[in-house]
């Protein structure tokens, strides 16, 4: 992931895939998540374990954006 948005050949695919979906199934009686402390959540489905990822999208973002901006020649020129 790039934080740039999806080639249009992944939109479009994913446009006919959901308009094909036919049900929606839902996980019952999940225990709750901590969704503010990092790392990875493995919880057991149906059909295997599943993993769910958290991650601190503020601290992702401004990672990707000390990669595309340098901020200190930037101060420089609006200060």
């Amino acid at each position: 992931a790039n934080g740039g948005p999806a080639p249009e050949s992944i939109t479009n695919a994913l446009n006919v895939r959901m308009r094909s979906t036919t049900s929606v199934k839902f996980a019952a009686d999940l225990p709750d998540i901590d969704i503010g402390t990092d790392g990875t959540v493995r919880l057991p489905g149906p059909f295997g374990t599943f993993i769910i990822e958290i991650v601190d999208p503020v601290e992702e973002y401004v990672a990707q954006m000390k990669k595309i901006f340098d901020f200190d020649t930037l101060h420089k020129f609006v200060a």
